[in-house]
């Protein structure tokens, strides 16, 4: 049913006379139409809308997947449809040409923001990240991620070229994952833990905070032996682990040998760097690309 508010009366609409319900609807910005999505186990799933003037019902798209939200923009041409495989898709309302299609969790797509600006649009994932995006641009700014540690909880926010910025007590509850292999954000540190590159791509837009962040990384580069003034970090194959006594959780030595190579050319290595636990012990300054180390296991706090 259809309530009009001035007159305070209801208006009967189409009855379906079947047992699904529609719960995910949404109206234009000129308030002329609802738009809603409906599944049928014969026809599939569909996107329809209802003319208030006229009262007629048109079908819209049909999906191959299952939808779990629609929106429309409050006051642009957007509308935009959330699926159960994390997918998204933005479109115009006018003549549904396809503006932004993109996955973005792993599970369903639970809710769809637009920010009260209009010009940005927060979606929600099932599985606690959430991604923004710039609807001028048509990309993603950045996403948060809900974080747990015991009984407290915190978050993380990072952005599409893999900077982040995250409180110390949960960085070890995120990881970087490419196929079935999981790396720790500690090994990336030095070069992606940016706040003030995060909070510039968010918007945030004070200077001094902004400096304040940049100087604390240009004095982490410098205590960790790197020229500030530099164009950055070279890309470089990684380094391996090679020993056959990492293999084992538990030994009676106190000294383990471990041997590490890589891919790269000697001539690429300026020096090897060792950390046990945050910690450097042990520096390796000459060109090389296999190495073979001695270390005592109680070094870096690891007692």
């Amino acid at each position: 049913r259809l309530l009009d508010i001035a007159t305070k009366k209801w208006t009967a609409l189409k009855d379906s006379a079947s047992s699904y319900y529609i719960d995910r609807f949404t109206v234009t910005p000129d308030g002329s139409q609802l738009w809603y999505e409906k599944f049928d186990i014969q026809k599939g799933t569909h996107l329809y809308s209802y003319e208030i003037a006229s009262g007629q019902y048109l079908q819209r798209r049909k999906y191959d997947t299952l939808v779990s939200q629609v929106r429309c923009h409050p006051q642009a041409d957007i509308y935009v449809v959330g699926f159960f495989n994390g997918t998204i898709e933005l479109r115009s309302i006018a003549t549904d040409t396809l503006l932004l299609r993109q996955k973005l969790f792993t599970g369903t797509v639970d809710e769809i923001l637009f920010h009260d600006k209009g010009n940005r649009l927060t979606v929600l994932g099932d599985d606690g990240i959430t991604a923004t995006i710039d609807l001028k641009r048509m990309e993603v700014l950045y996403n948060t991620a809900l974080l747990f540690n015991n009984n407290d909880f915190g978050f993380a926010l990072y952005t599409p070229k893999n900077y982040y910025l995250v409180s110390p007590e949960f960085v070890n509850e995120m990881h970087f994952v490419k196929g079935t292999e999981t790396y720790a954000l500690t090994q990336f540190d030095l070069q992606l833990n940016r706040p003030d590159k995060v909070l510039e791509q968010i918007g945030y837009t004070d200077p001094e905070l902004l400096r304040m962040y940049a100087k604390a990384y240009e004095r982490r580069l410098q205590k960790a032996g790197f020229n500030v003034s530099s164009d950055g970090f070279k890309d470089l194959p990684p380094v391996i682990c090679r020993s056959a006594a990492l293999s084992g959780t538990i030994t009676e030595d106190s000294t383990i040998t471990l041997q590490w190579s890589t891919a790269a050319s000697a001539a690429d290595i300026a020096a090897l760097r060792l950390y046990i636990n945050g910690q450097i012990i042990k520096t390796i300054s000459q060109p090389a690309n296999e190495w073979t180390i001695p270390v005592s296991l109680n070094l870096g706090d690891n007692n």
